[in-house]
């Protein structure tokens, strides 16, 4: 076959394998340019912040369910609400439950762990609300149970805030839901079982401990106290001086 006979056929492989070639450079540098693209203009994760009215509507729906008095269906629901929305935020949730003594009724305290290791930073509050209310002033009101809405419920806000919006990489915190802490001096209650019945099993000693109690009512005042630990005092209270709260 003479030589010029094939050459209509090199041409065109020629050329095919000539735009082939190209396009492939072009796939590569759309690509390559994609790829930069999205890793150096990809948006920041934008991480959580503490949100007040999230934590406000889990105030709403413990105080929605009744008065969280040991035993009764409102501290159930309690209880099941704090573990259901720890576990949805990633946390490791055990309930640890007790007998109280004198009482010898059941008592159900939450923990919740992103590592079990130790030593540890804990969050605590109480979720159960007093069963009546002895500080009242009008004597038909004083065997009523107590909404608990500051008294409760507000620590529990706090911490289930805290639970969602905590950095995963921390992992040193535990969060501790007490039960039977506030029901002392009726009908023969102490006062925090819940918490002694923690520390009895306790494996090891904590190495901090912030514990919420009535932080939600309005206008409230944060007293520099003198029975807690003075270098933690310093550290949270320059904290609240460095973001506006120093009064």
């Amino acid at each position: 076959m003479p030589k010029n006979a094939v050459r209509p056929w090199k041409n065109f492989y020629r050329s095919m394998k000539n735009k082939q070639i190209i396009r492939i450079i072009l796939f590569a540098i759309i690509g390559s340019a994609l790829f930069s693209w999205n890793y150096l203009y990809k948006p920041p994760i934008s991480k959580k912040k503490f949100d007040p009215n999230r934590a406000y509507i889990d105030v709403v729906t413990q105080v929605d369910y009744g008065s969280r008095v040991p035993g009764s269906e409102a501290h159930t629901a309690t209880r099941e609400y704090i573990m259901d929305q720890l576990a949805a935020a990633g946390w490791q949730v055990t309930m640890v439950e007790f007998l109280s003594p004198g009482i010898n009724i059941k008592g159900y305290n939450i923990i919740a762990s992103r590592d079990f290791g130790q030593p540890k930073i804990l969050l605590g509050a109480h979720y159960d609300s007093r069963m009546g209310a002895n500080n009242e002033q009008d004597p038909a009101k004083k065997d009523l149970p107590v909404p608990g809405a500051n008294d409760g419920a507000s620590g529990v806000a706090v911490l289930l805030e805290i639970g969602r919006t905590l950095d995963p990489s921390i992992t040193n915190v535990d969060l501790v839901f007490f039960d039977q802490e506030d029901q002392g001096e009726i009908n023969g209650w102490n006062w925090i079982l819940g918490s002694q019945a923690y520390v009895e099993k306790m494996d090891e000693i904590p190495k901090e401990l912030i514990l919420l109690d009535m932080v939600g009512a309005e206008n409230s005042h944060f007293r520099y106290e003198m029975t807690s630990t003075d270098s933690l005092k310093q550290q949270i209270w320059a904290v609240a001086q460095e973001k506006g709260y120093g009064d």
